[in-house]
């Protein structure tokens, strides 16, 4: 199975790990409600802490590659168009996404999303 990368926030109290709130465990819950046998899964642990996160660089890269296979268009031709959708412009270049702020790469995960809804191929 292919699934989206999908983030859950938790912080670590009293000698544990919490969801943040009832929606975090419902995502949590929903993400893993039709796992299979023998399903591999990749999980990373990423304390937050820095202007950006490896999960939504990795989550826009992930839409961005499944954008491409859907419409035949190249990964860096759906990347720019991304970039443009969400605003990320230097004063002479669309802007990294490595430069990016959390809200910025927000942006560029929600116009990936919004792409898809527009081509009929739900990223949701």
């Amino acid at each position: 199975m292919n699934r989206i990368p999908v983030t859950f926030r938790i912080k670590f109290e009293n000698g544990d790990f919490k969801f943040l709130n009832a929606l975090e465990s419902t995502k949590f819950n929903m993400f893993f409600s039709d796992i299979k046998e023998n399903e591999i899964f990749d999980i990373t642990y990423e304390s937050v802490n820095s202007d950006h996160s490896y999960a939504q660089l990795s989550k826009v890269h992930k839409l961005i590659r499944e954008l491409a296979g859907y419409t035949g268009m190249s990964f860096d031709e759906i990347k720019d168009e991304v970039k443009k959708r969400a605003g990320l412009y230097t004063d002479t270049a669309l802007k990294s996404f490595a430069d990016c702020s959390k809200d910025e790469l927000s942006l560029a995960i929600q116009s990936c999303i919004e792409i898809g809804d527009d081509i009929g191929f739900s990223l949701h």
